[in-house]
């Protein structure tokens, strides 16, 4: 996994800081986990991400909505926020530990 982040961020690097990056993805991981816990289908997600605009964003999303639906889905608000809150803080920190490498 931590190949497959170096080598969306070394795709996605422009102008913008590490961090930056790391904050994009983390909140893409978010909305990954929060359709998640929310019941959408994969299908509609890896349908979503064929679309041009995440052409090179497409492996990382890809990656992490497979890892998303491989989580359980809760039924509380309350374990469904913590689940996609832990997703977020998690893609954030993975992609943070790569770019300061």
């Amino acid at each position: 996994m931590k190949t497959l982040i170096a080598i969306i961020l070394i795709a996605l690097t422009t102008s913008l800081q590490a961090k930056d990056n790391c904050i994009g993805l983390s909140e893409l991981s978010e909305t990954i986990m929060s359709n998640r816990q929310h019941g959408t289908d994969i299908t509609k997600l890896v349908k979503l991400f064929q679309k041009p605009q995440y052409a090179t964003m497409r492996p990382y999303v890809t990656a992490k909505a497979i890892e998303a639906y491989e989580e359980p889905r809760y039924s509380t608000t309350e374990y469904q926020d913590n689940a996609i809150a832990d997703f977020k803080n998690d893609a954030f920190l993975e992609c943070y530990r790569v770019m300061n490498k």
